[in-house]
């Protein structure tokens, strides 16, 4: 949505968001509150893949770092725009995803291709 703090207006990673300061949730726990929150979906069994150190260029300029847990799930329920977080959803094959924020940049958090790539090859595993 517009009204983000850090890049309105561009396709991001679903669901994002953290452990809240002050409370004791895991990161498991925080994955599954913002899945539901940003999607709809509740319940769902997310799997943990990794955590890693996520740097990228900020909006202004400067250098942001976040430590990043990454979770993925797999589900056939339809995920349905909060309309606070997340206006719209975009679906497509990974490749395609990377393909336009490739050509399209400005249309994506800076850190979508890596993130997303991430997820493609966690996801990859778990199928196999």
């Amino acid at each position: 949505p517009m009204s983000k703090n850090h890049y309105p207006g561009r396709w991001d990673i679903t669901a994002c968001g953290g452990v809240v300061n002050g409370q004791d949730d895991s990161p498991l726990e925080a994955a599954v509150r913002e899945t539901a929150e940003e999607t709809g979906i509740d319940g769902i069994d997310l799997v943990f893949v990794e955590e890693f150190l996520n740097e990228f260029p900020g909006d202004n300029g400067e250098n942001r770092r976040r430590w990043s847990s990454l979770f993925i799930g797999i589900t056939d329920i339809k995920p349905v725009a909060n309309g606070i977080e997340v206006v719209q959803f975009q679906s497509g094959y990974p490749y395609e995803l990377r393909e336009d924020a490739t050509t399209n940049p400005d249309n994506y958090v800076p850190s979508f291709v890596f993130e997303i790539e991430k997820a493609e090859r966690a996801y990859q595993n778990q199928t196999l």
